[in-house]
């Protein structure tokens, strides 16, 4: 079941029960999920437990990659390494990826 419809039924079923926001909170961490609210400018907090778990709070300068996904939005740490840290053969295997990658593209652009 995809968390928008798991989010759905607990918020019928907690409507229909009159729950309480702390109990409907508490049935979403039952189910592993927490409901967190979002800024008008579009900011987010994750809770703590959250950042513990990911290794947020041990990072100097935490980042996440956000990808959007079946509807939804995919969050995964991420770190940033200078690019001289790269070991050359990493970079060189990047850059032929890369190529391939593009020069598929434009085959596939061409024949459209």
């Amino acid at each position: 079941m995809r968390f928008r419809e798991i989010f759905q039924a607990v918020f019928q079923f907690a409507s229909r029960q009159k729950m309480t926001l702390a109990s409907i909170s508490a049935a979403l961490q039952y189910c592993g999920m927490t409901a967190i609210p979002v800024s008008k400018r579009g900011a987010i907090t994750l809770p703590p437990e959250v950042r513990r778990a990911l290794g947020l709070d041990a990072a100097e300068n935490p980042m996440m990659l956000v990808e959007l996904r079946n509807g939804g939005v995919f969050l995964q740490p991420a770190e940033a390494m200078p690019v001289r840290d790269i070991p050359l053969e990493t970079l060189q295997k990047w850059i032929a990826e890369d190529e391939r990658d593009a020069e598929g593209f434009w085959e596939k652009a061409g024949k459209a």
